[in-house]
């Protein structure tokens, strides 16, 4: 295996209030969700500064994760991660995508129970096809 550079881009402790679960107590829509975006791009191979190569707007992402609670009840925070990750790969740059989702009160003296998924657009492409 061979390593690449890489540029990480990240939206860290993104606060969403949205219904996320299957059970009864989950399904409110003032419940609060914590999100964690890393992507990861080619940060090229010309020796110089990044700032010469077409950036992802991290705005954009942002954009989309305030818009998810209008999409309405989410039954599993694996589907919203899947979401999450094709809207990411819309952008091509985009070589692989980390989404952790959080429900941050479902218990308590817990500081949230959720997933982390990473996935490459390599293996993207393949199931999602």
């Amino acid at each position: 295996m061979t390593l690449q550079d890489k540029l990480i881009l990240c939206l860290e402790d993104v606060i969403i209030h949205t219904s996320i679960g299957i059970y009864d107590y989950e399904k409110h829509p003032d419940h609060p969700n914590e999100l964690k975006i890393s992507v990861e791009l080619h940060a090229g191979v010309a020796p110089g500064p990044l700032d010469r190569q077409p950036m992802i707007d991290y705005a954009k992402i942002y954009a989309f994760l305030r818009a998810i609670p209008a999409g309405g009840h989410i039954d599993l925070l694996e589907t919203l991660a899947d979401r999450i990750i094709a809207q990411c790969f819309t952008m091509e740059r985009v070589t692989a995508c980390r989404v952790k989702v959080l429900k941050t009160k479902l218990l308590p003296d817990c500081g949230g129970a959720g997933i982390d998924v990473f996935r490459t657009r390599e293996n993207w492409l393949k199931v999602s096809s």
